[in-house]
């Protein structure tokens, strides 16, 4: 048995943050946390019976959407003081700069999988957002340790309840876990200078990485399996299973 009192003590286990002045129980409501973070609203996020592939590249496109209305509006989201900051889109996830790099990780790997007119978007997008990182160094790196560390808060109240043995949390894990898909990218960028990592923060997420291989069940990739080649097991070792304990 894990005890949850030896993670990191200046953890928030209680609340995760879901902007700079508010604050949201982390399992209350799960559909609506998922959306808030941009994340999917199911609990299984594999192809399901009768699903075509054709339906499951819809989802990259649907990233592409979102990239597209996260670029435009990443300029003022990095002169602001919201951390998690609502697009004019209404029916959109909240921009972050996480949520905008896990997207271009994705879109930038599965190349195949776009038509020329979406790559042609995808650059656009992508010249956007570095016009918006333009003499912000700074900015962006202050802003994007600030998100790495909300979103460190989330995996550890994730892990708290599966310390729990909170089962419902197991059966969302392919929702759940793209949050850590969006520290690795968070984490992926401010390893390239000018940006400097605080190594604190892979020091944190090394400890909730040795938590989760405590629940550790090998398995199939837990997303639609054309977007494996963006997330070679190697390293991405939790995509490829789930938490033992589902039903």
């Amino acid at each position: 048995m894990i005890n949850r009192y030896l993670l990191p003590k200046f953890v928030n286990y209680t609340t995760v943050y879901v902007g700079d002045d508010e604050q949201n129980t982390f399992m209350n409501a799960p559909n609506d946390i998922m959306q808030g973070f941009g994340l999917f609203s199911g609990k299984n996020n594999k192809p399901q019976k009768g699903e075509t592939v054709s339906e499951a590249v819809e989802k990259l496109r649907e990233d592409l959407r979102i990239l597209e209305a996260m670029a435009d509006e990443m300029d003022e989201y990095l002169r602001s003081q919201v951390l998690f900051w609502p697009l004019s889109r209404t029916n959109l996830p909240r921009l972050t700069i996480g949520g905008y790099l896990m997207r271009q990780h994705r879109l930038l790997e599965l190349d195949s999988l776009l038509d020329e007119s979406e790559r042609a978007r995808r650059d656009r997008a992508i010249e956007t957002f570095n016009k918006a990182l333009v003499e912000k160094v700074v900015r962006f790196e202050e802003r994007a340790h600030k998100e790495v560390h909300a979103r460190l808060r989330q995996w550890g109240e994730y892990l708290k309840e599966l310390h729990d043995q909170n089962l419902r949390v197991v059966d969302f894990y392919g929702a759940h876990v793209q949050t850590r898909a969006m520290i690795e990218a968070l984490i992926s960028r401010l390893k390239i200078p000018p940006y400097e990592l605080d190594s604190r923060v892979l020091t944190q997420l090394e400890t909730y990485d040795r938590v989760l291989r405590n629940y550790w069940q090998k398995g199939d990739f837990i997303w639609p399996d054309e977007w494996q080649p963006a997330y070679p097991k190697s390293y991405y070792w939790w995509l490829y299973g789930q938490p033992r304990g589902s039903q």
